[in-house]
């Protein structure tokens, strides 16, 4: 059998960005990725935002996480000889006089002023602007999608990505090594999104499905910025394309689209002005979420150098490289683990079922 040292268990985005981690701490990996058309990766908006507009506050450890984010993806295209990541304004349009005084309050504030900003500037459109607006700073979009194709790429040539129909419940640790096909590795990291609750070594955990939707619109009049106003308006690629987006639904667990999310979004977007568009498209993805909206990082607490990584939710773009990293150092030079993303805050769900089955994996 071929050895590494790693074994990765899903190439969505975390996937992705762990074995370039990896890469980068001269540490040899192997992939393992089954392909799901419905999980948040594959249809993600890939919105890089570090500021939670509901409360006019600071994303969770923003101030950490936006540089890091940004300066691995910046890297990433350089090593990939892609443009999977571009910088973006982002222009916020008030709803009402409160959020206008609370944006302007905490500009001056120097525990926000770091992405917050009063002065933003927009080419003139049919934009309704009652209350006016502000900009985010240091922003992006990863365009997923393309991301993940450029890293299966990547890995591919290296020969460091198998593909398989179906990813067996758990890998078996033989001897000391976890085992899988031909591969076997000390450590095994499962990043499988919403898989996770068919994982019978850590289903324990938390994870609520999130079911989002998008809508792809073709506009002439719309300005080459993304706008936000209760959705997002983020423009593509392609010229005068954009997604609309997005729904949550934590009830709603068919993979299909629906008629009320495509009437919800529109009716949001009509309070943005009066625009000519043609609908494209309307996908569906489900986020892999958590109640207490913190990630789920750490080893099990049964089966060693067995490790999880999960739970980001909408903010995966952002989250992810700062927090593959931590446990990526956490691992080989033993630093501390980010405390409130541990999964040892939810050891007191684990049943005695995960711990007989993480059990019967250890063959000697």
């Amino acid at each position: 059998m071929s050895e590494k040292d790693f074994i990765i268990v899903g190439q969505g985005l975390v996937g992705s960005i762990l074995a370039l981690t990896l890469e980068k701490f001269n540490k040899s990996f192997i992939v393992v990725d089954c392909v799901n058309e419905t999980s948040s990766s594959k249809v993600s908006a890939g919105i890089l935002n570090p500021i939670s507009f509901k409360r006019c506050i600071n994303s969770w450890k923003a101030n950490v996480l936006n540089p890091f984010s940004i300066s691995f993806y910046k890297e990433t295209n350089v090593k990939l000889q892609s443009n999977d990541f571009i910088s973006l304004d982002v222009v916020r349009i008030f709803s009402s006089y409160e959020e206008q005084n609370i944006w302007h309050s905490k500009t001056g504030d120097n525990r926000y002023n770091l992405f917050l900003s009063s002065d933003f500037d927009l080419p003139k459109s049919n934009i309704v602007f009652p209350y006016g607006g502000g900009k985010v700073n240091s922003c992006g979009r990863l365009i997923v999608k393309d991301f993940l194709s450029s890293c299966f790429n990547y890995l591919n040539k290296k020969k460091a990505i198998i593909r398989v129909n179906s990813i067996q419940k758990a890998i078996p640790k033989i001897n000391g090594n976890y085992c899988v096909q031909n591969y076997k590795a000390k450590h095994i990291i499962y990043c499988e999104g919403l898989d996770m609750l068919n994982n019978p070594i850590f289903n324990y955990l938390p994870i609520i499905p999130n079911k989002g939707e998008l809508l792809k619109i073709k506009c002439a009049e719309l300005p080459n910025v993304l706008l936000s106003k209760g959705i997002f308006v983020l423009p593509n690629n392609s010229k005068n394309n954009f997604t609309i987006g997005a729904t949550y639904d934590h009830k709603d667990k068919s993979k299909f689209p629906t008629r009320s999310a495509k009437i919800e979004l529109l009716k949001k977007f009509n309070k943005i002005g009066d625009f000519n568009i043609k609908i494209i498209d309307q996908t569906v993805g489900f986020r892999p979420t958590t109640v207490d909206r913190r990630p789920l990082v750490g080893e099990h607490p049964i089966l060693k150098k067995s490790y999880v990584i999960n739970g980001m939710g909408s903010k995966g773009v952002m989250m992810a490289p700062w927090l593959v990293n931590n446990l990526i150092r956490h691992i080989i030079f033993n630093e501390a683990l980010e405390k409130e993303a541990s999964i040892k805050r939810h050891e007191k769900k684990l049943k005695k079922e995960n711990i007989d089955f993480a059990s019967q994996l250890c063959v000697n």
